[in-house]
């Protein structure tokens, strides 16, 4: 009997196993590529943003006091100097969750060891269409786009369901 009641086919499978080497990396990369300097944000982003909605979940802002002030969303102050935002379906985009963090340097040599991870395994593309976007893999899942920007000394990273969510 298959496990959970269901039955894999061979392609759904090796699906699943990339997936699940590219988590692990990508998590691997985040433990090697976070500095002490930047403890709090780059984590808090893999752990209340990427890993729920690349499961098709919301964002995890559980346990986090609401910040006054956000016009389009909740906002919430993380421990340091690290705030996160999560934002209602508006435009094309669906549920959006941002982090804006500091150090900056820090800040992007973590993202860029996770990105080098997640582009490897094919969990990620670049968008040909806008240069500081990373749209979800068809083979591993469909319907996200990541920016990262800059502004001022601080770093923004964003994860966006490219539809609404209903």
């Amino acid at each position: 009997m298959p496990i959970w009641g269901c039955r894999m086919t061979d392609t759904s499978l090796s699906a699943r196993i990339r997936y699940g080497i590219g988590i692990a990396s990508a998590v691997l990369a985040v433990l090697i590529g976070a500095g002490s300097a930047h403890a709090g944000g780059w984590e808090e982003f893999i752990k209340r943003c990427v890993v729920p909605m690349e499961l098709g979940e919301q964002p995890k802002v559980v346990g986090l006091d609401p910040v006054e002030g956000d016009p389009v969303g909740q906002a919430f102050d993380l421990p340091g100097p690290t705030r996160i935002a999560v934002r209602p379906a508006f435009q094309e985009l669906g549920t959006q969750c941002q982090v804006v963090t500091t150090p900056v340097e820090a800040a992007r040599d973590s993202f860029e060891a996770w990105l080098a991870s997640v582009l490897e395994v094919g969990r990620y593309t670049p968008d040909v269409e806008i240069e500081s976007r990373w749209l979800t893999s068809d083979d591993f899942l469909k319907g996200l786009a990541l920016d990262v920007w800059q502004e001022g000394d601080e770093m923004v990273f964003q994860l966006s369901f490219l539809e609404p969510q209903s």
